[in-house]
């Protein structure tokens, strides 16, 4: 027994020496950081990337994909209170779009209006800005119906890909392009055959194109000839939002299937990191510039379908189906649209701004088939709260939509043209 106690008091007396020297160990650490900080203290911060604070670095120095890591790159290797201080001195970096001197500038709360249309609807955009890159090749790119200035962009923001040649549907400011070197001429019913099922990834449209050996892109038709040349490009953002990883990869993944079955090879499909930032950069871009505008019928009882559709056709509106009425311009284009309302006794009309070609006056087409309706069923014309849309206000939508159509021609995405039409999509 005594035996058996005298282990235990041993055993009691060990732990208690092991607790002790741990204490000591403990408290030596903490003495030894809190004067390793008292030392910090007395001693300036430095930075090691403090240039990037004080002098940016220049922009047209910046490789692809590099914008906007100049922030990261100082908040990273900054060493204590200096580390929010250089963050804050180097700021965000917002794309700029300059045309002649003047500069359109487009932010996520940015808007080219200064105040909102009398009764504009929900923007229907998406989200990131757009960049380009200083290539001359690239600066004299133009799109159908854009303006005669050429294209131009902040310095400071790069493009993915550089001096790849605009086509009848694929540019490279709106699209990811690559292009499969052909082992030889490809016969068009054989890349048609091949590229069938490649229509779209995701919610993004893919295009095709291809060269007969005159150097001019075309989009394939059984007719075509030989195609010495064939591209592929998906569509980098619409009103579904940008390109995203799972479309990229699926993009990628049909492409270099179809070029095994085209016989081509090397294929080189751009980084995706750099294509998805740009993709980002165009929806915000394209985000500030888009709008819809709607104008209300207030009628004292409500239609029915049949009566709908008598209106409509007295209005010289075409079925689009779902009791809903458009008005077509020359080429048949969709200028605006008349429908059901969100009340019983209310009618809508609504003016798709990027969409509808500024040749066909879409506002005031769209007022004055407002106005006829209004008379014919006894209604007023309102806005979406319901206010009196007058003389007044309508000239105030129309100013502030010239200075919308203005923004649209100088960034080459006019109004109602082909790049508009996929883009505002």
């Amino acid at each position: 027994m005594n035996t058996l106690w005298t282990s235990l008091l041993g055993l009691m007396l060990i732990a208690l020496l092991v607790v002790l020297m741990f204490n000591l160990l403990q408290g030596r650490q903490m003495r030894r950081r809190a004067a390793l900080r008292e030392a910090s203290l007395e001693e300036p911060a430095q930075t090691v990337v403090g240039s990037v604070a004080d002098e940016p670095a220049p922009a047209d120095s910046l490789a692809d994909g590099e914008v906007g890591k100049v922030a990261q790159t100082t908040s990273g290797q900054s060493i204590a209170g200096a580390q929010a201080a250089s963050t804050a001195s180097v700021g965000r970096i917002e794309p700029t779009f300059e045309m002649g001197g003047e500069v359109l500038e487009t932010t996520l709360d940015g808007d080219p209006l200064r105040e909102p249309l009398p009764g504009q609807s929900t923007d229907p955009g998406g989200t990131a800005g757009f960049d380009r890159s200083d290539d001359p090749m690239l600066a004299q790119e133009r799109l159908q119906g854009a303006s005669p200035e050429p294209w131009l962009v902040d310095k400071g923001l790069s493009l993915p890909q550089r001096g790849v040649e605009p086509g009848p549907v694929l540019d490279a400011r709106l699209d990811c392009i690559v292009e499969l070197p052909l082992g030889g001429p490809v016969m068009p019913d054989r890349l048609m055959t091949a590229a069938g099922a490649l229509r779209r990834v995701g919610t993004k449209p893919v295009a095709i194109e291809a060269d007969t050996g005159n150097g001019q892109w075309i989009v394939p038709t059984a007719a075509s000839g030989a195609l010495q040349r064939v591209r592929a490009g998906v569509l980098l953002a619409n009103r579904t939002g940008p390109l995203n990883a799972m479309e990229f990869s699926e993009f990628e993944t049909a492409v270099t299937a179809l070029g095994m079955a085209l016989g081509a090879g090397g294929a080189i499909v751009p980084a995706m990191s750099p294509v998805l930032d740009h993709a980002r950069r165009l929806d915000d871009f394209c985000a500030a510039l888009d709008a819809l505008i709607g104008a209300n019928i207030e009628t004292p009882t409500a239609l029915s379908s049949d009566q709908l559709a008598a209106l409509a056709k007295s209005l010289g509106l075409t079925e689009r189906g779902s009791n809903r009425y458009v008005r077509l311009g020359e080429a048949g284009e969709v200028v605006f649209s008349l429908s059901f309302g969100e009340r019983a006794e209310q009618l809508t009309l609504l003016l798709d701004v990027p969409r509808a070609p500024v040749h066909e006056q879409p506002w005031k087409s769209m007022i004055d088939c407002a106005r006829r309706c209004a008379q014919m069923t006894g209604g007023q014309l309102v806005d979406d709260a319901q206010r009196p849309l007058n003389t007044a206000q309508v000239a105030v939508v129309s100013r502030q939509l010239e200075e919308r159509y203005d923004g649209l021609r100088r960034a080459g995405l006019a109004a109602g043209s082909s790049a508009a039409l996929r883009v505002f999509n």
